[in-house]
């Protein structure tokens, strides 16, 4: 959530994991659970088998950038599917519009 919040330009997402994010977005009605038709700038999110989930975000032309997929620390923009289908095998939850209530003003580092 940190990479996705400050590409938004919030210093943090005030959100404490992935999976709390999307929670609190579903009970709002605001997921689009398992859409494959992910417009660019929408947040991706993605079950990890632990209780952070991860997300991405949507660039458009099936591209994301995403932190930790191809080095630790390391933002990169790969293929869509590598995220289900590369080294992480994920489990693509759905997608929902960028959305910080509680984020946290600062600088961003994106960018």
């Amino acid at each position: 959530m940190a990479f996705v919040a400050e590409a938004y330009g919030w210093g943090a997402s005030g959100e404490p994991t992935a999976n709390a994010a999307w929670r609190r977005l579903h009970a709002a009605g605001q997921t689009h659970p398992h859409d494959p038709n992910v417009p660019a700038g929408a947040l991706l999110f993605y079950a990890t088998g632990d209780d952070a989930g991860h997300v991405a975000l949507h660039l458009g032309d099936d591209q994301v950038a995403t932190n930790d997929i191809a080095a630790p620390g390391r933002i990169d923009i790969v293929p869509l599917d590598q995220l289900t289908h590369g080294p992480w095998h994920l489990t693509y939850r759905g997608w929902a519009p960028p959305s910080f209530p509680h984020g946290v003003e600062g600088t961003s580092r994106v960018g």
